[in-house]
């Protein structure tokens, strides 16, 4: 099938596909239009995808999980090869630090309000922190459960047991805690690497 945008003939996985249906434009030419259409138009594309994302945020979610099952270890191996890279380590910092800042009261209310309502939860994420300066306990490099060299954190099948602790990647301990269906897909895809961002900061949990 000839594009109407770039007049070239290309095979049908190469073509938009639309409600089941070819469209006579390929995949490539739609990426341009899009970016384009993006850089002309930033603010109310964002406001239109957040809007569509607020009124099919459930059918986001399920797509996202379904994604992810069927396509877990390029997914992941993908993420980690870019996360590991200096521009990504910069950019994460960069972003850190700017959102701190800006959201020092909002991150302060939030911490001390998660505390009240998980007081067992939050000493043992303590006692975690104290466990590792005091060299009580160590970080390992490699996750307990995928094996994979990367940062890992604290999880607790037991918070009444703090020091007691397995240390897994931020993805399999999301699967341990099954938080997957509570994460915006859109805020985890990244469009340089074309896959699933599923590092954190966060420490323990």
């Amino acid at each position: 099938m000839k594009c109407r945008k770039c007049e070239i003939e290309k095979i049908d996985s190469e073509m938009v596909v639309k409600h089941q249906k070819i469209h006579n434009l390929c995949k490539e030419c739609n990426r341009k239009i899009s970016r384009e259409y993006y850089a002309k138009n930033r603010e109310k594309a964002n406001q239109k995808r957040k809007q569509l994302y607020h009124d099919n945020r459930e059918k986001f979610l399920e797509s996202a999980k379904k994604r992810y099952q069927e396509n877990r270890e390029k997914i992941r191996e993908r993420a980690n090869k870019y996360n590991k890279t200096p521009e990504r380590r910069e950019k994460n910092r960069k972003y850190t630090l700017a959102y701190s800042k800006k959201n020092r009261e909002k991150i302060s209310k939030k911490v001390l309000d998660y505390k009240r309502k998980n007081p067992e939860k939050s000493k043992a994420h303590q006692y975690v922190l104290w466990g590792l300066k005091l060299g009580v306990l160590k970080r390992p490099e490699e996750c307990a459960d995928c094996l994979r060299i990367l940062k890992v954190e604290a999880h607790h099948e037991d918070y009444s047991k703090p020091l007691e602790v397995v240390w897994l990647c931020r993805l399999c301990h999301m699967h341990r805690h099954n938080k997957l269906m509570d994460i915006n897909p859109k805020a985890l895809y990244d469009d340089s690497t074309g896959g699933f961002n599923f590092n954190s900061d966060s420490e323990e949990g």
